[in-house]
């Protein structure tokens, strides 16, 4: 049988919203391994907000990050792209215009005025996870090293900022005031099949778990897309397998299925 690689989002999939991993999951991921196959994170979070312990300890083969903007295997950075300084700054200004507040999120740090997010469930959620690796978003500038950005919008001006982006970003909308911005062409899936190229495997042999809108190209690209049963409906819709939902067992039960361990 040859070699499969399995590509895993992380909120909704590796573990639920509230950050809880099911029991089953170490075990999952190491009988996966020691069946032959690889094992990758695939997470439209950058680098540096992928960095709970718990994650990282199951042992993942490598992590595509950033919405493909990144690539690691096995602790080595194959692949790595930022925004330039000239087309950060105009994102920076298209996002002020629009009244946008911006959170940039690079491989190490990721930038924001706090005080633009105070209140905010999202911004919030940032700010305790990333403690000193959360960089004042003015006091840094132009020195940013960003992939992506997603802002706090506001409805006045939300239709023409979120147009004003169209050219050059893909937006994804999280919910009616978080909108996430990833620079053309840059997916989960040209993740997937950028690994897939870069570790000599047929994307045939690939398998997509993920719960989400931003997840869609991914279940879409991979040989088999699995979706979970806790997700979202754009997700479902297009998966080829769906399975039990995330504190239900549903990578274990994924995995036992098409047999992957």
């Amino acid at each position: 049988m040859s070699k499969k690689i399995l590509f895993f989002d992380i909120d909704g999939t590796l573990w639920d919203y509230k950050t809880n991993i099911p029991q089953s999951l170490p075990a999952t991921i190491k009988a996966v391994q020691k069946a032959g196959n690889l094992c990758f994170i695939n997470s439209g979070r950058t680098r540096a907000f992928i960095r709970d312990k718990r994650l990282l300890d199951l042992g993942f083969d490598g992590i595509v990050s950033g919405c493909g903007t990144r690539i690691e295997c096995r602790g080595q950075v194959v692949f790595n792209y930022e925004l330039d300084r000239d087309f950060a700054l105009r994102a920076v200004e298209t996002a002020k215009k629009y009244n946008f507040k911006m959170l940039l999120e690079g491989p190490e740090y990721l930038y924001m005025n706090k005080a633009e997010f105070e209140g905010n469930r999202f911004g919030n959620t940032v700010i305790e996870q990333m403690g000193a690796d959360l960089k004042d978003l003015d006091s840094c500038a132009p020195d940013w090293h960003f992939s992506k950005f997603s802002c706090l919008t506001l409805p006045e001006k939300r239709e023409e900022g979120l147009a004003a982006f169209a050219k050059d970003f893909d937006e994804l909308v999280h919910d009616p005031l978080v909108a996430e911005f990833v620079p053309k062409p840059y997916t989960k899936a040209t993740g997937l099949l950028q690994t897939c190229s870069l570790l000599g495997l047929d994307a045939k042999d690939s398998f997509a778990f993920g719960d989400g809108i931003n997840d869609v190209s991914m279940l879409k690209a991979a040989g088999t897309g699995i979706a979970m049963a806790s997700g979202r409906p754009p997700a479902i819709e297009v998966a080829d397998y769906v399975t039990s939902g995330v504190m239900e067992d549903g990578i274990l039960n994924a995995c036992r299925h098409f047999s992957l361990l």
